[in-house]
């Protein structure tokens, strides 16, 4: 069925109901506002033509009815072509019977206002002070008479304005030759909405706009966008729309009314294109970005006062309320790229008001993409960066699969991990990963985390070659210069960064860190000589010394020193020239800076660099987009990196520990529990570290401690007897649970810890 009104957009309505087989009826459906004309198969039913009427007229379907020529209601569930009319000329009327018995005096009001404007067209001259006074108090009349407490009665009142065609005679006089008439109709107009904008109750507003939609589509009908009555009407709906009351979720019609709305925002970006084609666009534009900034700047201020004033729930509450700060924020970021390149708008925001940025951001769904706010890493805490960087990472879903399985035999730990990560599509990584261990009944996440474990210390062992420590900081790692450029090698150079990367994504601590040589190379970061402090201490006060040194003693070439450097392999020594003919060129006062820099790029950056190369290829396999390769590493510094790789370096604090751990058929004050915690007191850093691995397979905390754990950590009594020899703790470690004897004494509860805190013990989950 097409319905279409006069100077209104057909829409076709493709519901099975329409048969293309019969030949459609041309209806004319008489109102006292508008023609309406109407084709539609003759197996249509009249209820169906009416709720086409109803969608372009915004009445409500159920209240409509059809009359025939004489009078008579049409039956709504009587197909057109059996209700006996003139197929040829088939002309109906809309009523509204209900309109016309329970809102009698508005329909009457109404109806005067249009008699009046009907008056008014057809009188030669005009008593401008008479009519304007009557003219005047009919439009009192009507909105006096509008009710404000009942919705239903409020949208009856204003569609009586609306059928009696009262905005239509406005139209008629606008559309007249005679100047006064059009005045007549500019003032009315604004007379109405006056009016009825003081009149209404603002939690009936939502109804108003109905009206206004159909003022603004008879005006435009008659006239054209650019006529005052339309630009006042269209005026008038954003008033509306941006008053602080507006609400649009509750409204059952609300489907229906945002469509409506359409052509107003065609209008706005026809004015905002012609704004942008003069000069005076840049200054508008910069008014209004000033404009949100300060906007966000209060709604920013008011989170933060809250945040200082109410209890964490509400806090917690409040915050997941107001994500949509962050969405506005992402607008007016994108909006600042236009006029600001280098963001100092979107900068001084997010510094002046980080407490709440922050707080937004940690209670944000990791599903959405706000990685963006890492562009202001400088006014963003650690855990906040943390969490942005692991929105980087590819999802499960993303990747296709649900679990990725690994299945290692101990044995092999090695060259089992190599194939089963280095040798597949990167995709299948982006699932979760779930390890089992030949012949071994564990599964779960306690596992996982101990292969994690075993597998950091096989690649960053040294007799894998693959990485060498920090002399300094042992636990800190570079590539080997050394370790040979073939294609095996390089590929488990892939494999190593797939694996760091996976540590990440599974926020599993390492243990270890990167030396700065390495990172910055990563991060695409030049290095200079106090880049490599750690990693080459003898080479650092070497080059320190050379600068330092007497400058006619190094211009007397005292030194012999020239632009090569010297390597040793199998035994055999070879001369590597620093540059084109390094060796002609001897060092002096006036190029040993150059010489200085050279020398660090022939051992650590020239040696490495296609290994790194490699490691970032396998690192960046885990993320979701290649264009996430800079990002990760750029919006790090080397310490924040540290933190995520290696967890905290804090000693695990005792109390931290107690405070995060549940008894399962103990209590706090049993013997058991009592001298379980004398007994760790007692021990020495590492002992606890493996103790902690044995429990849980996390030897590191991450920052923060154990409050940032996924889970508590338990002791359970696993009720073993003296005729089992007062057997070993055992370990859930999936679970986190300590499956503790209840042992008869104190020295028998040390022996047995003991035990399962050497390291050999340690690393068999549980199992001894």
């Amino acid at each position: 069925m097409a319905v279409a009104g006069a100077g209104k957009n057909s829409f076709q309505d493709e519901s099975p109901a329409s048969f293309s087989s019969f030949s459609p009826f041309n209806i004319y459906i008489l109102t006292s506002f508008r023609s309406i004309f109407v084709k539609a198969s003759p197996l249509e039913t009249i209820n169906k033509v009416i709720s086409g009427i109803a969608a372009l007229t915004r009445f409500p379907a159920g209240e409509l009815r059809l009359q025939d020529e004489s009078g008579h209601d049409l039956p709504g569930d009587c197909p057109i072509g059996l209700c006996g009319l003139d197929e040829n000329n088939i002309s109906l009327r809309l009523a509204y019977p209900l309109l016309a018995t329970k809102h009698s005096g508005a329909c009457a009001a109404a109806n005067e206002l249009v008699s009046f404007v009907t008056k008014l067209l057809s009188t030669g001259k005009i008593k401008i002070p008479g009519f304007l006074d009557i003219f005047t108090n009919l439009f009192r009349k009507f909105v006096d008479m509008t009710p404000t407490e009942r919705e239903e009665d409020i949208v009856g009142h204003l569609h009586a304005f609306i059928f009696s065609g009262a905005h239509t005679a406005l139209g008629m006089l606008w559309q007249s030759p005679v100047i006064i008439h059009r005045h007549f109709a500019l003032y009315g107009l604004n007379l109405f909405l006056e009016l009825n904008r003081k009149k209404f109750p603002q939690r009936f507003d939502f109804y108003y706009l109905p009206v206004l939609l159909e003022l603004a589509d008879e005006f435009v009908r008659i006239a054209g966008r650019e006529n005052p009555l339309y630009l006042q009407c269209r005026k008038a709906v954003g008033d509306l729309l941006c008053s602080k009351n507006w609400r649009f979720s509750g409204h059952s019609n609300t489907e229906n009314m945002v469509p409506a709305l359409y052509p107003f925002v065609v209008d706005l970006v026809e004015e905002i294109t012609m704004s942008l084609s003069t000069e005076s666009w840049f200054l508008y534009f910069y008014r209004a970005l000033k404009k949100l900034k300060n906007k966000l700047f209060h709604c920013l201020g008011k989170i933060e006062t809250f945040m200082a004033e109410k209890a964490e729930g509400e806090v917690r509450f409040l915050l997941r309320q107001r994500m949509n700060i962050l969405d506005v924020l992402f607008c007016f970021h994108k909006l600042c790229k236009i006029f600001d390149p280098k963001y100092g708008f979107v900068s001084s925001l997010i510094f002046a008001r980080r407490l709440p940025v922050n707080a937004l951001i940690r209670h944000a769904d990791k599903s959405h993409a706000y990685y963006w706010l890492l562009q202001y890493k400088e006014a963003l805490d650690f855990e906040v960066k943390e969490r942005l960087l692991m929105m980087l990472f590819a999802d499960t879903e993303e990747g296709g699969y649900r679990y990725y399985y690994l299945f290692i035999n101990r044995l092999h730990l090695l060259s089992d991990s190599f194939i089963q990560i280095g040798q597949v599509n990167a995709t299948e990584l982006h699932a979760e990963l779930s390890v089992v261990f030949k012949d071994e009944e564990g599964t779960g996440h306690g596992v996982t985390r101990e292969w994690f474990y075993l597998l950091c210390r096989e690649i960053f062992s040294p007799k894998m070659k693959l990485f060498s420590p920090c002399e300094i900081d042992r636990r800190r790692f570079f590539p080997n210069p050394t370790s040979p450029f073939d294609r095996t090698q390089l590929e488990h150079y892939r494999f190593a960064g797939r694996f760091v990367a996976l540590a990440l994504r599974h926020e599993f601590q390492l243990g270890v860190t990167f030396d700065r040589i390495f990172f910055n190379q990563l991060a695409h970061k030049g290095i200079d000589l106090e880049d490599v402090q750690d990693a080459d201490p003898a080479l650092y006060m070497s080059c320190k010394k050379l600068l330092e040194m007497d400058e006619e003693f190094l211009d007397s070439d005292a030194l012999g020193l020239t632009f090569v450097r010297e390597t040793e392999h199998l035994g055999y020594r070879k001369m590597i020239p620093l540059c084109p003919r390094g060796e002609e060129i001897v060092v002096n006062s006036r190029n040993k800076k150059e010489f200085v820099s050279f020398l660090i790029k022939s051992y650590y950056v020239e040696s490495i660099d296609q290994k790194i190369h490699y490691f970032r290829e396998g690192f960046m396999d885990l993320f979701s987009n290649i264009k996430f390769e800079n990002l990760f590493f750029q919006s790090l510094n080397l310490e924040d990196f540290d933190r995520m790789l290696r967890g905290s370096e804090e000693k695990i604090n005792m109390n931290d520990w107690k405070n995060h751990t549940v008894y399962c058929g103990y209590k706090a004050e049993d013997q058991q529990i009592i001298s379980f915690w004398k007994i760790v007191d007692g021990m020495q850093e590492e002992q606890r570290r493996i103790l902690l691995q044995f429990w849980t397979s996390i030897r590191f905390l991450p920052v923060g401690g154990f409050c940032n754990l996924p889970q508590k950590l338990y002791i359970c009594n696993s009720f073993a007897k003296e005729e089992d020899n007062w057997s070993l703790p055992t370990s859930q470690t999936c679970f986190h649970q300590l499956q503790l004897p209840p042992y008869p004494s104190m020295s028998i509860m040390r022996q047995k810890l003991h035990l399962i805190t050497q390291e050999h013990v340690s690393c068999t989950f549980g199992l001894y």
